[in-house]
């Protein structure tokens, strides 16, 4: 769920033009603003039968009166028209202070707010294809879910990359576990943070996953079906004039070319 606003902006008539009225299950990974944000606009505008988040309900968020709110577990899951969905993460109990993976940081956060940690990993196993939605979870999340997790990682077709290809995510061991065909990294064109981190995206690739980003292909859609598994792209499938890099670039070289090369070559620039 995006940001305050774009929610009403962008994710409301994306919804509508889709003919959506209704939504079975809403899922927030966690409780930042730039996941959990636009859920208010959100549940003003469609009917919701669930409502899904890392523990306890979001502080910032107007439920609506007998809206059912449920944290998600490890193990937890659902079937719905031969689609199974499962949650990997977080533990249905949270690591010790005692524990070397927890830090007292760690605990006393999450007995406040579900932060990039606590994030929800969603698994999704279809017909034919699988996705893994990651959240925002880091390297230590993701070497629980490799290594000790109740219900092992599974491998997908797609994975939703964890925190939008930082660098702190997205570790070798997950990379290889996971065994994906197609990344997607969540990024803003022209990101303050710098994601994604070429680090991340060189690690995909050289696994033999093609990495897709928002920032430079819009919206992107995964589409399974028996004859295959297609991530589409709404910038190039609805393409408009001010997407086509090569008028700019002609225009950036001709800007920077010598002044008197844009006169003909019986002229000089004194003739005008």
């Amino acid at each position: 769920v995006c940001e305050a606003g774009a929610g009403e902006r962008v994710l409301w008539p994306a919804l509508r033009a889709r003919g959506w009225r209704a939504i079975d299950d809403v899922i927030v990974s966690h409780h930042d603003a730039d996941h959990a944000g636009g859920l208010n606009s959100l549940l003003r505008r469609l009917p919701v039968q669930r409502l899904w988040s890392a523990l306890g309900p979001l502080a910032s968020v107007t439920r609506p009166a007998g809206l059912p709110f449920a944290p998600c577990v490890a193990g937890q899951g659902w079937e719905r028209d031969g689609v199974v969905f499962r949650f990997t993460h977080p533990p249905a109990q949270p690591p010790r202070a005692s524990e070397p993976s927890a830090s007292s940081d760690t605990v006393g956060r999450r007995q406040q707010r579900a932060g990039n940690g606590d994030s929800c990993v969603l698994q999704i196993e279809g017909w034919w294809h699988s996705a893994v939605l990651a959240g925002d979870i880091g390297k230590q999340e993701e070497r629980w879910l490799v290594h000790q997790a109740p219900t092992p990682l599974a491998r997908a077709d797609v994975v939703l990359v964890a925190h939008h290809g930082s660098r702190t995510s997205s570790s070798a061991p997950f990379v290889k576990a996971v065994n994906a065909q197609h990344a997607i990294v969540q990024a803003g064109w022209l990101s303050q943070f710098g994601h994604p981190h070429a680090e991340v995206v060189e690690r995909w690739r050289a696994a033999g996953v093609r990495v897709h980003n928002t920032a430079e292909q819009g919206a992107l859609m995964a589409t399974s079906s028996a004859d295959g598994l297609k991530v589409l792209s709404t910038r190039h499938q609805n393409r408009r004039y001010w997407n086509d890099w090569q008028p700019f670039e002609q225009a950036i070289s001709l800007a920077r070319a010598p002044a008197t090369t844009v006169f003909d070559k019986e002229t000089t620039p004194d003739d005008h």
